[in-house]
């Protein structure tokens, strides 16, 4: 990872830490920003196009489900990037899957000892 790119993902996920997010959702976009920076090394992740982003996730061959937390975790960062530094986000351009809502299906009374 590009030393900029280091300095600008640290700064991110600071000012999570400042917002009270939780440790897991820290953990889980510093993840999926390693992820992506795996797939283009040696560029920064702010000069990526929303095609480049779209492909580095169809390679990937993941779930909808899994595509949707990680579109959503990019286009959070991107938007920070755009708010903090003036890069503009790519993620107007990455399309994310459809993902039924999931409810809860809790057991029976009656199969509960």
């Amino acid at each position: 990872m590009p030393a900029a790119m280091e300095r600008v993902r640290d700064a991110h996920l600071l000012e999570l830490r400042r917002l009270n997010r939780a440790e897991s959702t820290i953990y889980q976009r510093a993840r999926v920003l390693a992820r992506l920076q795996a797939q283009f090394p040696g560029r920064d992740l702010l000069t990526l196009s929303g095609e480049e982003i779209a492909s580095a996730l169809d390679a990937r061959r993941i779930q909808p489900g899994t595509r949707a937390t990680e579109i959503s975790h990019l286009n959070k960062f991107y938007a920070w990037a755009e708010y903090a530094i003036g890069v503009p986000s790519p993620m107007a351009h990455v399309t994310r899957p459809y993902v039924p809502k999931r409810i809860p299906r809790p057991m029976p009374d009656g199969d509960v000892d």
